[in-house]
């Protein structure tokens, strides 16, 4: 069964394929064919584009989604 996880333009995504915590979350900016767009500021590098396959943000690791929608007002609190 597929789902479907729909982000817009400008959501902040944790990235829990990440190993490394600079790359940890990123900016959202759409969909390129097969990539999803997306800018992450590295540790030493400033901010640079990133890309992952659209197919990846609808798997499944360790039965939780990959890629979630980062909750900003639970970081307020």
């Amino acid at each position: 069964m597929s789902r479907e996880i729909k982000f817009r333009k400008g959501d902040i995504i944790h990235n829990r394929y990440a190993g490394h915590p600079s790359i940890k979350y990123f900016i959202y900016l759409g969909v390129s064919g097969r990539y999803v767009n997306g800018l992450e500021l590295r540790e030493g590098e400033g901010i640079k584009k990133c890309q992952y396959y659209k197919s990846s943000m609808n798997e499944m690791l360790d039965g939780k989604p990959p890629f979630k929608l980062l909750d900003i007002q639970m970081l307020l609190m």
